[in-house]
């Protein structure tokens, strides 16, 4: 019993201080079609164990948690708002390991922002994208896809759909009271420096390893006339609308809240999700996960150096070395942005 434990022990610590080694390989993007990605098939790292600022720490070694492999597919769904089906976001391991570590840290408390709408058994945990370093790895390919910088990522956001009756009713994802700003600036007003401003990308990744999600978007513009209306289970369900997106385990929706002249997508961005009674009567009684990044137009400020002594430190190795430290006071020197 005793060996079990030390080894158990053994296990939590080895995983607290192994090396973040971030993944080579990843290129910058094309706007649309396949990008081959050379992900190879592991992730690398540590999961950090910070009693205070951390989520309660799955035990597994982040070298086990294998990435995606292959390639990305961005395919245009619609045009206003700019709404795109993606692929190979996220491997059906780390969509595992997100559930898994949501279940940990998940309160009947966490309720969901009334701006979206829950209706039924609806809960979400909040954690940074620095906080993590399998979900942190997740969050640089959603980086690299919107070519957006990764510290413009707020914190990530995880939904627990409780039953099969449970959804988040038609709603807009634009932040309410955020002031627009002219895209193009050489400056930006002092005011308002450290406010990261309006929300210009969501990202929302299917993590069920069960079933379907269903988005819907009834006042978004088709590409064309002769694009068909999005419907998806019965013909007599809600599940259907103008515009809308079956994501299978995995695959996920990027959706542009601001517009190209940078005002936001009011009103055609709107969106709700479907049930799983509407998707497929299976499923009933089956709880469902979706995963969400949100992205601002500026910085958040969480990813820069807090001691001018940090370069030096990284350079000693001091990032590896004492990593609960360095992540938390020295996160572009460790690489972490």
């Amino acid at each position: 019993m005793i060996l079990a434990l030390l080894l158990a022990c053994a296990m939590v610590a080895g995983c607290a201080a192994d090396k973040r080694r971030s993944r080579e390989g990843e290129p910058f993007p094309n706007w649309m079609g396949e990008v081959d990605l050379g992900l190879g098939e592991g992730g690398s790292g540590a999961v950090r164990t910070d009693e205070e600022a951390a989520p309660a720490v799955v035990a597994v070694n982040p070298e086990d948690v294998k990435g995606p492999s292959g390639s990305i597919t961005k395919r245009l769904v619609a045009w206003k708002p700019r709404l795109f089906h993606l692929t190979g976001i996220i491997s059906p391991e780390e969509a595992a390991y997100a559930v898994d570590l949501a279940k940990r840290n998940l309160d009947s408390f966490d309720v969901v922002p009334k701006q979206y709408k829950p209706k039924g058994i609806v809960t979400k945990w909040d954690v940074s994208v620095f906080q993590d370093l399998i979900l942190y790895n997740v969050a640089r390919r959603v980086s690299t896809i919107t070519m957006l910088p990764i510290e413009n990522f707020a914190d990530l956001e995880i939904y627990r759909f409780g039953d099969a009756d449970s959804f988040l009713d038609l709603h807009t994802d634009i932040l309410p009271g955020v002031l627009r700003e002219d895209p193009g600036l050489l400056q930006r007003d002092p005011k308002r420096m450290g406010d990261p401003g309006q929300r210009v990308v969501r990202v929302l990744v299917n993590i069920d390893p069960d079933g379907g999600q269903g988005l819907v978007f009834p006042r978004a513009q088709k590409m064309h006339d002769g694009q068909l209306a999005f419907s998806m289970g019965e013909a007599s369900n809600n599940c259907k609308g103008a515009v809308g997106m079956s994501l299978l385990p995995t695959q996920s929706a990027l959706l542009h809240t601001m517009d190209t002249k940078g005002d936001v997508e009011k009103y055609v961005g709107d969106y709700r999700t479907c049930t799983r009674e509407e998707q497929d009567a299976s499923f009933h009684s089956k709880t469902g996960w979706l995963l969400v990044f949100s992205v601002n137009a500026y910085s958040h400020e969480k990813c820069k150096d807090l001691n001018d002594s940090c370069e030096s430190w990284a350079n000693s190795g001091e990032c590896e070395k004492n990593p609960g430290f360095m992540w938390d006071n020295c996160k572009q020197s460790c690489g972490k942005c």
